[in-house]
């Protein structure tokens, strides 16, 4: 029974839990969270170990099983057996205020994020994906985003 991490879009807190089928109790909060969940980590284990995790992080605990976003809980080795989520931790520098903050555009920034994500030709173009980024947003300058990675790139769809 997996252990998760499940965080919100601002990354202000993260649930530790464990389930038997943790997508599903994914969409389970989703449902009562006003803000979009993903879930950030998960690993090999159970109720036991879930409770370590707690014991761990007790210090940011906000409230039973939530506790308040931080590096130590995102990326630490908690010695147990990751199992990838497909997903990466959310980075708060790349949260909606801190790109507003930055001069970014978040909605171009999603999109162009899954867009580098997916295509290895523009990734090693630019290694860097803030790179690409400046490029296709000097490039769109006044156009639609949506359009152009439509006519320019077959997984458009999924952006």
């Amino acid at each position: 029974m997996p252990v998760y991490m499940i965080a919100p879009a601002s990354c202000s807190a993260v649930k530790i839990g464990h389930s038997e089928k943790p997508f599903h109790r994914l969409t389970d909060l989703q449902i009562s969270h006003w803000e979009k969940l993903s879930i950030i980590r998960l690993f090999e284990g159970g109720a036991a170990e879930e409770k370590l995790i707690h014991k761990k992080f007790s210090k940011f605990r906000i409230r039973k099983e939530w506790f308040s976003y931080c590096y130590e809980i995102a990326l630490a080795d908690i010695g147990l057996v990751e199992i990838s989520s497909e997903k990466r931790p959310p980075d708060p520098e790349r949260s909606r205020k801190a790109l507003i903050q930055r001069g970014y555009d978040p909605k171009i920034w999603r999109q162009a994020r899954r867009v580098w994500e997916r295509s290895e030709e523009e990734q090693q173009r630019f290694p860097d994906f803030e790179k690409f980024y400046d490029y296709i947003f000097l490039t769109l300058s006044g156009n639609n985003f949506e359009r152009v990675v439509t006519e320019h790139y077959e997984y458009a769809e999924d952006a």
